[in-house]
């Protein structure tokens, strides 16, 4: 009998010294091939397509679930769009880790990932009407003039749809949902807080529009992440509804009650600070919306004490504070004449061209650089691309009724069901999302001067579509307090 126990744990130690072995050659490939990726891309032109080699050699060596690679994948996608060219390559910012993981991902989907398109069949009209209105701007290489131009609006469009695919095949149910959501949710105060901070000191980040398009308010206006304020307001707005979903979820009423005024709070006074005039009125109306579908009886009395209590409160302090924020307001409604008058001469413009070409369109991205000339009145051989800062003109502009109809048709749809959640299970924090994140869209579409590469615009697009998937067609239970 001890010679047969010896024997087994002889056995034992041998497969143990053997996977230990096999772990260490793995390591050390992983920390040689990590180094050898590294070098690359900080020393070769396009060394990030080392990245390609790897997915070759890593299936080689370690056995992958692919369904599980890919879930995670997607997720990592989702949230390296809120950091963009700062999880760029060294040199080469244009090309960073979300846009550098997508074809990978695909590339698993399409070869190795066991694909279940039960998931999405609830939602396949979004999916058809959004492709094919991306199949309608290809169509337009045929007579675009300019192919450079429209091969770069059709990424961003397949980067829409795309991202909105990630959304509802991979978050497609409550756990998944509540996953995102409150790892969404940790970024969002993180951005938050960054917004605050430079409101307070003037510091921005490296890539903030604010170094860069110098006026007399950009020093302690918002950028967080992104290029320019408008684009952080519109992230501020559309995701704002979701994380106020989470935060809804808190078990003790005092914290939920709490984060949620920190949150709303600090989050208004970001908008404000952006100068942002539709960001204004939707945060606000999102705020009024959630109070009402929480609570009616407690929404009418908080407005009615808030209003007195505010009312009083400016009437006795006259803190810097509240007078900067009061100016910025009334400066935001009444001193962009200027502004409003640029829109409504490019609209103009814009029109002009639809009347022109009203089935096919210019082409993919075309219209921009129409635009340039009309308004400098020559053509520029630099720099001419002058957005028409309304995405539903560029959209008709660009492809014409071709393409717009099917597009008009996603966002119908969107109404539509958002619309009929609502009804179907009555006026509560759930259900409101939906409408709320499709007002927040159609304020960023005519506000901001280009809406197509906002990738956190398509995240809400495709979290509302996902929540549509979950609560509405598969019927899960709303769990969150609905007073």
């Amino acid at each position: 009998m001890p010679i047969i126990i010896k024997r087994k744990i002889r056995a034992i130690m041998l497969i143990t010294n053997s996977e230990r072995t096999k772990f260490f050659i793995k390591l050390f490939l992983f920390i040689a091939l990590a180094i050898i990726f590294i070098e690359a891309c900080i020393f070769i032109p396009y060394g990030f397509s080392i990245i390609f080699l790897l997915i070759l050699i890593i299936p080689m060596i370690v056995k992958i679930d692919y369904d599980r690679l890919n879930y995670i994948l997607s997720f990592v996608i989702l949230f390296a769009g809120f950091f963009g060219s700062y999880l760029g390559i060294p040199g080469n910012e244009n090309i960073f880790l979300f846009r550098i993981l997508i074809p990978v991902h695909l590339m698993i989907l399409i070869f190795k990932q066991k694909k279940e398109w039960k998931r999405i069949k609830f939602v396949k009209w979004f999916f058809i009407s959004y492709a094919l209105f991306l199949f309608c701007m290809v169509l337009t290489l045929f007579w675009t003039p300019s192919i450079s131009l429209s091969i770069r609006y059709l990424y961003f469009t397949f980067e829409w749809l795309y991202v909105i695919f990630l959304c509802a095949y991979y978050i497609n149910n409550i756990k998944a949902f509540h996953q995102f959501s409150r790892m969404l949710s940790i970024i969002y105060i993180a951005i938050l807080g960054i917004g605050l901070f430079e409101t307070l000191t003037g510091i921005h980040l490296p890539q903030s529009g604010s170094y860069y398009y110098i006026t007399t308010t950009s020093q302690f206006q918002p950028t967080g992440f992104l290029l320019n304020t408008n684009d952080f307001a519109s992230e501020i707005t559309i995701l704002f509804p979701f994380v106020i979903l989470t935060l809804l979820r808190i078990k003790k009423r005092w914290l939920c009650v709490f984060s949620i005024l920190a949150v709303s709070s600090i989050a208004l006074y970001l908008v404000i600070m952006t100068y942002s005039r539709v960001s204004m009125i939707v945060i606000l109306l999102e705020l009024f919306i959630f109070m009402l579908s929480w609570s009616r009886i407690w929404t009418i009395i908080s407005l009615y004490v808030g209003g007195l209590a505010t009312t009083l409160f400016l009437s006795i302090a006259h803190s810097n504070l509240i007078n900067n924020v009061y100016f910025i307001i009334v400066k935001a409604f009444t001193e962009k004449g200027g502004s409003t008058s640029d829109r409504l001469e490019m609209y103009r413009i814009s029109w002009k061209f639809i009347q022109e070409n009203p089935i096919q369109g210019l082409g993919a991205g075309i219209l921009p650089i129409k635009l340039d000339y009309y308004m400098y009145g020559f053509e520029r051989l630099k720099d001419n691309y002058f957005s028409a800062h309304n995405y539903w003109l560029e959209a008709l502009a660009n492809g014409g009724l071709l393409a717009f109809v099917p597009l008009i048709i996603f966002f119908s749809l969107l109404f539509v069901y958002g619309i009929k959640f609502i009804f179907k299970n009555g006026f509560n924090p759930l259900t409101v999302i939906i409408l709320l994140v499709l007002i927040s869209f159609i304020s960023a579409s005519v506000g901001l001067s280009n809406t197509v590469d906002k990738r956190h615009l398509s995240l809400g697009i495709g979290l509302a579509i996902s929540m549509l998937n979950i609560y509405y067609f598969r019927k899960g239970e709303p769990d969150v307090r609905t007073s």
